[in-house]
């Protein structure tokens, strides 16, 4: 009798541990399921490697297919990428890099200075899903287009907001309305390497650079010589059309006065206008204009809020190879 219990206690024993190792290993196997399912498909991989080739402003064109003499399980082709000498080849595997941050891969990055080559290996689960080669091409150039940005009521701004967009690597010009204290401000702008614009408005009430028709033609002589000479640099002088300088007989004699000292005064309607608007619509009207190929000469004019709102928008087409320039530099 004791023998038996003792052969039904041990049975037991091991019908428990049988039943704690089924678990654990269950657990075991659910835990690799999940592990595996953090693990990116090749598809996926593809996506996010095409996606930072285009970051960068990698035409299509330059990424070619070609077969594997020896295929693997899950690999029959691998990637050959031709770039150009203005991108250098680090920064693209650096975002290549960052799109996995998030996923279960490995990356290989190896370098030949022989033939100048860069291999790129992806892995997942440790099976090889992505390979491709980097290599410089001097024949290929990147589309670049440019643009430049008039800002309004940059004055207006607190002082941190305006300190941000000083020291800031997005080019521009404040538009200014001529007044006693506005060479300081454009000598500011100057030493940050921005520029200004002068605007010619009824606003403008200093005596020195006023346009009040009601001056004579000595008076008025004496007003754009004055503008001329305190804003020497600045990028271009804006004319407001709903002024009473624009509509006034005087104006033809104004613009003459301005020409002896090579100024042209452009209207603001000559200007590509952004409104303020939510975000998504400005975006996709300045991207409209940006890519029109029959405007060569692309220069905005905008607020400053919707100008900062649109900075991250500039990084990514300056990272495409992109431009973006002073106005200045078309005007002068």
């Amino acid at each position: 009798m004791f023998l038996k219990i003792k052969v039904i206690n041990i049975l037991a024993v091991v019908f428990i541990v049988l039943l704690f190792a089924n678990i654990t290993i269950e657990t075991l196997n659910d835990d690799e399921f999940i592990m595996k399912s953090f693990y990116p498909t090749q598809v996926k991989i593809e996506m996010k490697f095409n996606s930072a080739l285009n970051e960068w402003g990698i035409n299509e064109e330059w990424i070619l297919t070609k077969s594997l003499k020896h295929p693997l399980d899950s690999l029959y082709y691998s990637y050959e990428v031709k770039i150009p000498l203005t991108v250098p080849i680090p920064f693209i595997l650096s975002s290549v890099t960052e799109k996995f941050l998030n996923d279960e891969t490995k990356i290989i990055c190896k370098e030949k200075t022989i033939n100048g080559i860069t291999y790129l290996n992806i892995y997942a689960d440790e099976i090889e899903k992505l390979r491709a080669e980097f290599k410089y091409d001097k024949n290929i150039l990147r589309e670049s287009k440019e643009a430049a940005f008039l800002i309004t009521g940059f004055n207006d701004l607190d002082k941190p907001a305006k300190e941000k967009l000083l020291k800031g690597i997005e080019p521009f010009a404040a538009i200014i309305v001529p007044d006693k204290g506005s060479l300081i401000f454009c000598n500011q702008l100057n030493e940050h390497n921005k520029e200004y614009a002068v605007l010619l408005n009824d606003d403008i009430e200093y005596s020195r650079y006023s346009l009040n028709t009601d001056k004579n033609g000595v008076a008025l002589k004496k007003a754009v010589k004055m503008l001329s000479k305190d804003f020497s640099k600045a990028a271009v002088f804006i004319i407001d059309k709903n002024s009473s300088v624009y509509k006034s007989a005087a104006f033809n004699f104004i613009m003459a006065e301005f020409s002896k000292y090579n100024k042209t005064l452009y209207s603001i309607e000559r200007f590509i206008s952004l409104p303020n608007r939510e975000l998504l619509e400005v975006e996709s009207l300045f991207k409209f204009h940006f890519e029109n190929q029959e405007i060569s000469r692309k220069v905005f004019y905008l607020d400053c809020s919707t100008f900062n709102n649109l900075i991250p928008l500039f990084n990514k087409l300056r990272k495409q190879g992109h431009r973006f320039v002073l106005p200045g530099s078309y005007y002068n």
